[in-house]
């Protein structure tokens, strides 16, 4: 018996979380001071990110038919829950030729004399980086010209025109430096702390709020660093912070972006924290290393527990998991803070942003533990420990000074894409209702597709229409077609949906935001084979893109119960039990992603399927190795 396709609650957004709650909130005296990420620039400072992000996760990913292979498939756990794979949106809204031509032409008047080490890094960087839950560039295997056309095409709003400073400023890369053993090492850490995080932290994996963050961190890292980026997740919480994890893994609360007041603001926190990993702040005393990952992260995952119970509890969890990891580097983390402030300001102007927005943020946080010394709230005795009052913020604002101010086009788009971003982070993480996002759609593009998001959601399908097309988009605005499709899902026209997205994913086939909407709205279609030959290039192996390996387990199930013969069903059957270890792998569910694993190489040798069961095995290793890894 097939089982017919499942279609979502016409209640619901597709593109949220069955189970999305809006986050636990800390006392507003305290809220955006708690956790200030400029100050810590490690894993260690992720213990400051007082999450409360993803959706509870509780459900079968699987959705395991009855009378067909897949009854054989392990039962899950309860904490064996799928990710959302329908939390997505996509590029800034480029309403003006005059920006749209700037974006796609930036690159040819782009100064940034990458040498070819670093151009490399930056072309590969989608092959390199396996995206999982967070933000990663494109995973799609293209050449390195096609990435440079990727990154014009993408708006690559922080690439500098003409003369991005005044002065040549080299920035030091010390990232050469490090060895393969060393350089393995810390990719292996990077992996680790990652499938922590998926399994631990609220996320919001929204991929095209992803991709904004991942392509800025890209081009920022091709600057200073040999290496490529691992991922870019973001956390759904309201505090300001960020952290980077040897290895290439950089993580962002939304708290910061809905604090900043521009997009440079938020480029410069991605600045410092790369300057952090180019400098290799975290790698010069293995000892250090260690007691900043056993601190931060044991910190960080019982700030998440606590915040269950009360938001001032995870504060204070925090903040303790932070006053230590304080005390075991304040001999080093002085100095570290200054260059880190240093190089990220000197990556930040040759990338195209503003070097005053360091400093600018600088005061915003500054102002905020004032606030919180004067309410006798919390206040972090890590950052009393840190560099982080007058004296950071004049020497940024003295070095602001030697630096080219970027042009008004560049602004232009900049203010454009945070726009964008703000809003759709505001609509996705429940911060804005409908009256704050009618007034703002009188003046914000952004704002206008966040409320036809949310009057779709809620069922107003006219009105929700009447809102998309009073705001005149262009018809190759990335985020433009993906909200367009998103009001179409939501009245369950997915075929729909994917004819109106399908020519936005042509233009842009790199772009693994699209290839997941896209997916995700041709699985709701039936049509299963597109679906798998979208997500194809972000699930080959190695990949930690949870989201692609999600959509894939659900569109092979499908095909599975729609096969036409015992051995079709049976392949579709091993790849559907494959892409769920796989993402139980990356969220840290090691005998469920073994046990999965085990299921699909038994049906493998049923089926005497010799090529599936090689790379079963060495799946099998792999989960193995990562099950048994100690940082």
């Amino acid at each position: 018996m097939m089982t017919q396709i499942a279609q979502p609650n016409p209640a619901q957004n597709p593109f949220l979380p069955s189970q999305f709650t809006a986050p636990k909130r800390l006392p507003a005296i305290i809220k955006r001071a708690v956790g200030v990420g400029l100050s810590v620039g490690v894993l260690v400072n992720a213990a400051s990110a007082n999450v409360g992000l993803n959706e509870p996760q509780a459900s079968n990913a699987l959705n395991l038919p009855s009378g067909n292979l897949l009854n054989d498939a392990p039962n899950n756990s309860p904490n064996d829950a799928p990710i959302s794979t329908a939390m997505m949106a996509q590029n800034p809204a480029k309403s003006s030729s005059t920006v749209r031509d700037f974006a796609k032409n930036s690159l040819n008047n782009q100064s940034l004399n990458l040498n070819s080490s670093q151009a490399q890094n930056y072309g590969n960087f989608g092959d390199a980086a396996r995206l999982d839950g967070g933000f990663s560039l494109p995973s799609v295997r293209f050449s390195a010209n096609a990435h440079a056309q990727n990154l014009q095409n993408s708006a690559n709003l922080g690439v500098s025109a003409a003369n991005p400073s005044a002065v040549n400023f080299t920035t030091p890369n010390l990232s050469a430096g490090a060895n393969f053993q060393e350089q393995r090492r810390n990719k292996e850490i990077a992996a680790w702390s990652l499938r922590q995080i998926n399994a631990s932290l609220p996320l919001i994996d929204d991929p095209w709020a992803v991709q904004q963050l991942v392509q800025m961190g890209a081009q920022m890292n091709a600057l200073v660093r040999g290496q490529s980026l691992l991922s870019v997740v973001l956390i759904n919480d309201s505090n300001i912070n960020a952290f980077a994890v040897p290895g290439g893994l950089i993580g962002m609360n939304a708290g910061t972006i809905l604090s900043a007041d521009a997009l440079d603001e938020v480029a410069s926190v991605m600045a410092h924290e790369i300057a952090h990993l180019s400098q290799r702040h975290y790698e010069h005393n293995l000892d250090n290393r260690k007691k900043f990952l056993a601190i931060g992260l044991g910190g960080l995952l019982a700030a998440i527990a606590a915040s269950a119970a009360s938001g001032d509890a995870a504060a204070a969890m925090m903040i303790g998991a932070q006053t230590m990891g304080a005390e075991s580097m304040a001999a080093h983390s002085r100095e570290h803070e200054r260059e880190a402030d240093r190089v990220g300001q000197q990556i930040l102007a040759q990338a195209g942003f503003d070097a005053k927005a360091m400093p600018r943020f600088f005061q915003q946080l500054q102002r905020q533990v004032s606030l919180n010394r004067t309410a006798n709230a919390f206040a972090p005795s890590f950052m009393r420990s840190h560099p982080f009052t007058t004296e950071r913020l004049s020497e940024s604002t003295q070095r602001a000074a030697n630096f080219t101010a970027p042009t008004m086009t560049q602004k232009q788009a900049q203010a454009q894409a945070f726009d964008a971003l703000y809003w759709r982070l505001n609509y996705l993480s429940k911060q804005a209702n409908e009256t704050e996002l009618r007034v703002n759609a009188k003046h914000s593009k952004g704002a206008q597709l966040a409320l036809a998001m949310y009057l779709a959601d809620n069922q107003r399908h006219q009105e929700a229409q009447s809102v998309y097309q009073a705001g005149q988009f262009d018809s190759d605005d990335v985020l433009a077609c993906i909200t367009a499709a998103h009001l179409a899902a939501a009245k369950q026209d997915y075929q729909q949906a994917v004819d109106v997205l399908a020519p936005c994913q042509a233009i842009y086939p790199e772009r693994r935001d699209l290839r997941l909407y896209l997916a995700q709205h041709a699985i709701n279609a039936g049509d299963f084979a597109k679906a798998l030959n979208l997500l194809s290039p972000l699930t080959f192996d190695g990949s930690h893109d949870v989201l692609a390996w999600d959509l894939s387990q659900k569109a092979y199930t499908l095909q599975a119960n729609h096969a036409q013969n015992t051995h079709a069903q049976t392949i579709a059957t091993i790849h559907a039990l494959r892409a769920r270890s796989q993402l139980l792998l990356w969220r840290g569910q090691y005998e469920g992603a073994l046990q999965a694993n085990a299921q699909a190489a038994m049906h493998a040798r049923t089926d005497n399927a010799t090529m599936l069961l090689t790379m079963l095995d060495n799946d099998k290793a792999a989960i193995v190795s990562a099950r048994d890894f100690k940082p």
